[in-house]
C-alpha cells in the first residue's frame, strides 16, 4: 500500500491532483504494491552546488521517501518532475538503486562513481526520464477519461 503525504500545497486541487499522481505513477512502475509511503513537499529549488535543483527523492529509511518540488513550476511541470522522481522512488523501493556514499552508488548491484559519469548518462537517470513522458501521457489520458481537470 502506497502512502502519500503532501506538503505546502497551494490547494485542495492541487493537493488531489498531486495525490491521484503519484499513486497512478506507483501503480504503472510497482507491480508489488507492498508497503511504501512518499512524502511530496512542494516548496522553493534549493540550491546546491551553486545550481538551482527543480526536483529531487531522499530516501529517508526503508520503504520511505521524500520528494520535493520546485513550487515556482506549473502544475504540469510539477507533475512531469514528480512522475520523474517517482521512477527514482521505484527503483529504490525495488532495490536497483542505492546511494553507498556521496559520490558511489549502486545500480543494479554494479558500482558507479557519480563524479566519473556525467548526470545525463547514469543509468537510473537515463530510465527516469525515459519513464518520465510515457507516465505523464498515460496520466493524463487517465485525467481526461475521468473528467479530472489539470
Amino acid at each position: 500500500m502506497l502512502k502519500i503525504k503532501i506538503y505546502h500545497s497551494r490547494s485542495k486541487k492541487e493537493t488531489l491532483i498531486f495525490r491521484k499522481a503519484a499513486q497512478f505513477y506507483f501503480n504503472k512502475l510497482v507491480k508489488d504494491d507492498g508497503n511504501c509511503s512518499v512524502s511530496i513537499i512542494l516548496k522553493p529549488a534549493p540550491e546546491i552546488g551553486g545550481e538551482k535543483v527543480k526536483a529531487y527523492t531522499f530516501k529517508k529509511k526503508i520503504n520511505f521517501y521524500e520528494i520535493c518540488l520546485d513550487n515556482n513550476f506549473s502544475i504540469k511541470k510539477m507533475l512531469s518532475a514528480l512522475a520523474h522522481e517517482m521512477v527514482h522512488v521505484k527503483q529504490y523501493f525495488t532495490c536497483q538503486l542505492f546511494d553507498s556514499t556521496e559520490s558511489l552508488v549502486s545500480w543494479k548491484a554494479k558500482m558507479i562513481d557519480t563524479e566519473k559519469v556525467a548526470y545525463f548518462d547514469q543509468p537510473w537517470e537515463v530510465e527516469s526520464y525515459r519513464r518520465e513522458k510515457y507516465l505523464v501521457r498515460k496520466f493524463k489520458e487517465y485525467c481526461k477519461k475521468n473528467g479530472i481537470e489539470l
